[in-house]
């Protein structure tokens, strides 16, 4: 593969990842739920809706 054909798949992917992850938050917020994710190094219990504000301004 030629360096740009790497760089296309690897923002394709990048895409993927986010729409997964805001697919996913969106629906825990829905439902009330937590999420854990790892933050300044700390693992971290928080709601959904929280996580969702912070990474996608919703």
């Amino acid at each position: 593969m030629e360096e740009n054909e790497i760089e296309q798949l690897r923002k394709k992917i990048d895409e993927g990842l986010r729409k997964s992850e805001r697919k996913m938050l969106l629906e825990k917020a829905l439902r009330g739920e937590d999420v854990v994710i790892s933050k300044d190094g700390e693992i971290k219990t928080l709601p959904a809706k929280d996580v969702l504000r912070e990474r996608f301004g919703l």
